[in-house]
């Protein structure tokens, strides 16, 4: 700590000692900026010593690789998984009583989400126009577009049919475009309202519950042309958009799930250090979390604005059934582990420890926080050993963030790889078991990812906001509301959803909160290009049912349920008949 830094303490101290001695008044004392800067300053440098205490405190004490012990543990459970009617029989009566018997649920088995999930741009098509994603792939990245996609905007009756009868699932988490919704900053398309209105609707006729997002990965131009979420100010046109949703859909959105964002870190992460999305920049870590932050503090903002507005549609619209809004955000979690190459000597594993641990903090250190404590704090030292997350110094504080959110959502498909500070990707990480590889080479086949995310976000989140919001203490539900795997093998992909749903299995048995699952993706669609990755289509085949994407076909655009897919199938369709 810098003279000057050291004498700024010593005054907020005084001062603060004065403002604590002085008599009280019957109007609130605001506190002078000096002082709550000073308090700010403290808390962040805190915040990152206790980090790196743990750290090191791990080092020491704990296992090494302590992730194995979990990954050991699972695979005496999911052991030689082979699929049957019987053995279907079996996974699906397990799932039944452990949620019986679950006290943290209060829940009905045949309440149970069990579905799929999509995305507006993804899936629609007729998007690309007003698209921000579609001007930087097409303008700034030189890569293809969603295009017509898989047409879901003309073909939804057909899918959601095809969903209902032949996966047999009950939840589908779709996402509303808002540049479909508001092309221009001034224009509020009713049409585009309507048709979103529908495809709930059939949903429901199919029995199959909506979980309707309002933000997933995409803006419109307009908006990112103002500065997108860069700009605090900004937040206020997606809150604009938003309630212009919800006060047109109110009834129908009554019977859904609605979710603020799927995970405000992927769009921030692609956009400002990756470079992968829009607006392409890359290595900036302040503007990353600047956007994180500021998307964190509208989300919060927007869900709190929403419950208001039910509550005066329902006082001035008494003859109107409406159903309070059920409202979650999702989060993304990524775990960061050593890799085995890390572990040769004293040295290279605490080294390790550290990057691990600071990896781990910049992922989502700050958004566990905000969620609890409406605090988002995100600091680290401007020192050469950071490298690439150096000098961040990001705060906002929303004093109603805990009242948010009825549900958490947890996006997770795999971990990643550390030795000492460095990231073990590409042609580095070698790996020995074949099963490990997907077709997204970012992505392993990783289904004990499900335990530690649900495990670190009961702990981080859904316990402490139970403690703080309910009476009785009990957790928020936690819905795992992205998942899966890119693979064209379809043994591969039918191993996966058994050891999926094992691993949900477990966690209920073991009294984690869990009320759903809704893996990614319904349908091969569109899956965001790299340029290590470039293709729009076919390369990452995540979905349930395949899409015949050949425009010469006279199949063109027939969706068809994969063989590896018919283990989810059945296993739905078979608890549900116990329900």
């Amino acid at each position: 700590m810098t003279l000057k830094n050291s004498f700024l303490s010593i005054k907020s101290l005084y001062l603060t000692g004065i403002i604590a001695l002085s008599p009280t008044t019957s109007r609130p004392f605001e506190l002078p900026q000096q002082v709550k800067n000073a308090r700010v300053y403290t808390q962040q440098r805190t915040q990152f010593a206790k980090v790196m205490a743990m750290a090191l405190a791990k080092h020491f004490w704990q296992q090494h690789l302590p992730h194995t012990i979990i990954e050991k543990r699972l695979a005496q459970i999911y052991g030689d998984i082979i699929s049957t009617p019987e053995s279907i029989q079996v996974d699906a009566a397990a799932l039944y009583d452990a949620i019986i018997k679950n006290t943290e649920l209060h829940i009905a088995p045949e309440q149970f989400l069990l579905g799929a999930s999509s995305s507006a741009y993804q899936i629609e098509g007729g998007l690309d126009a007003t698209s921000a994603a579609a001007r930087f792939y097409r303008d700034n990245a030189g890569l293809p577009t969603a295009e017509d996609s898989i047409d879901f905007y003309h073909r939804y009756k057909t899918d959601i049919e095809q969903l209902a009868q032949e996966l047999h699932i009950n939840a589908y988490r779709i996402s509303i475009a808002w540049n479909r919704i508001q092309p221009q900053k001034d224009v509020f398309d009713m049409e585009a309202i309507t048709f979103y209105k529908d495809v709930i609707l059939t949903l429901l006729a199919h029995g199959i519950k909506p979980m309707v997002v309002f933000h997933h990965y995409d803006v419109p131009q307009w908006f990112e042309d103002l500065g997108g979420f860069e700009l605090q100010e900004n937040g206020k046109y997606f809150q604009e958009f938003c309630l212009k949703v919800y006060t047109e859909l109110a009834e129908e959105l009554g019977h859904c799930l609605i979710s603020m964002c799927n995970a405000p870190e992927g769009p921030a992460f692609k956009g400002y250090f990756t470079g992968e999305g829009t607006p392409g920049e890359k290595n900036n870590l302040q503007k990353t979390h600047t956007v994180i932050a500021n998307m964190y503090y509208e989300l919060v903002d927007t869900a709190l604005a929403i419950k208001k507005q039910y509550h005066q549609l329902k006082k001035n619209n008494p003859a109107l059934a409406l159903q309070q809004p059920s409202i979650g955000t999702q989060i993304n979690i990524v775990f960061i582990d050593p890799h085995d190459s890390s572990q040769e000597n004293w040295k290279s594993k605490l080294k390790t420890n550290l990057g691990c641990a600071m990896g781990s903090y910049v992922q989502s250190g700050g958004t566990f926080d905000f969620l609890v404590n409406g605090v988002y704090s995100m600091y680290t030292p401007n020192a050469d050993f950071m490298k690439a997350a150096k000098g961040v110094n990001v705060y906002r504080q929303h004093e109603g963030a805990h009242k948010a959110f009825d549900w958490i959502g947890v996006n997770v498909y795999s971990n990643r790889f550390m030795n000492g500070f460095e990231q073990i990707t590409g042609d580095k990480l070698i790996e020995t078991d074949e099963e490990r590889y997907t077709d997204n080479p970012n992505y392993r086949n990783y289904p004990e990812g499900i335990y530690r995310a649900v495990q670190i976000i009961a702990e981080k989140v859904a316990l402490p906001l139970g403690k703080k919001r309910n009476k009785n203490g009990n957790p928020l539900p936690i819905i795992v509301t992205e998942n899966g795997i890119a693979t064209r093998d379809d043994a591969k992909r039918t191993r996966y959803f058994q050891r999926a749903i094992a691993t949900i299995t477990q966690l209920i048995t073991e009294g984690y909160p869990v009320i759903g699952y809704l893996p990614w993706t319904s349908h091969d669609n569109y899956e965001w290009p790299t340029h290590d990755n470039p293709q729009g289509f076919n390369s990452k085949n995540y979905g349930f049912f395949a899409v015949n994407f050949d425009k010469n076909s006279p199949d063109y655009m027939k969706r068809t349920l994969k063989d590896g897919s018919r283990y989810y199938a059945n296993f739905n369709e078979t608890f549900f008949t116990i329900t």
